[in-house]
């Protein structure tokens, strides 16, 4: 991103004396109007439909962007099911979109995650530090690489991404891939289990209850007892006598 453009764009200038990783505004920041930003993202293919229309106010800080998203009122209730709510995680990354902070760029899809830690759940508002997003050289061959620092509304810290990498992906290659033309990476594929043809020996099995459609002979004995097969008899099991004690104190002239 140019930085004449970055400043170019910036309406005013914060003032509040704030500081830190999780600060909303950085001192020295500059605040993007974000006026006819989703408007923008739809000319360019990015359709967002009011509940992913969190992107609320966003800064310029060197060669960072910090933002702050939001939920609205129909989604808050949602936020404590999520760790990161998926619609305020997808407005944490609108600022990198082309048409926001400045008209140029191709559009971007998050391509690869790296030292992804989650610390809170359930946030509603979040406060994000795009580290090196706006730094020059973050374009590397169309693909943009940042590092995410992410507090939710009162700075308590939520999580952080080391690295996420986005890459360029027209939508010419969206179609193609929709159309079907290309094999995929991955596909799915169905296989019939394999069935054995062996028959089972029942004569040794027995159902409890009525069971007359099985072929299957019933057992109306206790459950932990096995039923004994016809022709074979009960064994008896023999308790051996216990010896009788020796005296301590044998007789004498025995």
């Amino acid at each position: 991103m140019d930085p004449a453009r970055l400043r170019h764009s910036a309406r005013r200038r914060h003032r509040h004396g704030c500081s830190g990783a999780h600060c909303l505004a950085p001192a020295g920041a500059w605040e993007i109007d974000l006026t006819g930003a989703y408007e923008r993202l739809a000319e360019r293919g990015y359709g967002y439909g009011p509940a992913f229309r969190d992107l609320r106010r966003l800064w310029t800080v060197g060669d960072d962007l910090c933002a702050e998203v939001a939920l609205g009122d129909e989604q808050r209730t949602e936020a404590r099911r999520f760790t990161l709510h998926p619609a305020l995680l997808d407005a944490a990354l609108h600022p990198l979109l082309p048409g926001v902070v400045g008209d140029e760029g191709e559009p971007l899809l998050p391509f690869t995650w790296a030292g992804v830690s989650a610390t809170a759940a359930g946030a509603s508002v979040l406060r994000v530090r795009l580290a090196g997003a706006a730094a020059p050289e973050t374009a590397n061959s169309g693909s943009t690489t940042v590092a995410l620092t992410v507090a939710d509304g009162t700075g308590a810290p939520v999580a952080t991404v080391a690295e996420l990498t986005l890459r360029p992906l027209t939508a010419e290659s969206l179609r193609a891939a929709d159309a079907g033309s290309a094999d995929g990476l991955l596909r799915v594929e169905w296989s019939r289990p394999a069935t054995a043809d062996v028959t089972a020996d029942l004569s040794a099995w027995a159902v409890v209850g009525p069971a007359s459609d099985l072929g299957l002979p019933a057992w109306h004995g206790p459950l932990l007892r096995r039923p004994r097969r016809a022709g074979t008899r009960r064994r008896r099991r023999r308790t051996p006598a216990c010896p009788r004690p020796r005296s301590p104190h044998p007789r004498a002239g025995r």
